[in-house]
């Protein structure tokens, strides 16, 4: 996917804004876009696939917990 395509959406966007300010879980992002937006636990989860699929995040495991 272009980096434009992936950047077109707003959730994306907004979650890669979260991102800048530190690592986050997806838990932390959902609940951050949820009081932002309304946006629910599973488009979170899709647009954080689409993010990790082009290589604008990438995925840290600290034990049970994934960064």
């Amino acid at each position: 996917m272009h980096p434009f395509e992936v950047l077109g959406d707003v959730t994306r966007r907004d979650l890669v804004e979260v991102l800048t300010i530190g690592r986050q879980t997806s838990g932390d992002l959902a609940s951050v876009l949820h009081e932002r937006r309304a946006v629910g636990w599973s488009s979170v989860s899709q647009h954080l696939g689409v993010l990790l699929e082009s290589g604008f995040v990438v995925v840290d495991q600290d034990g049970p917990r994934r960064w």
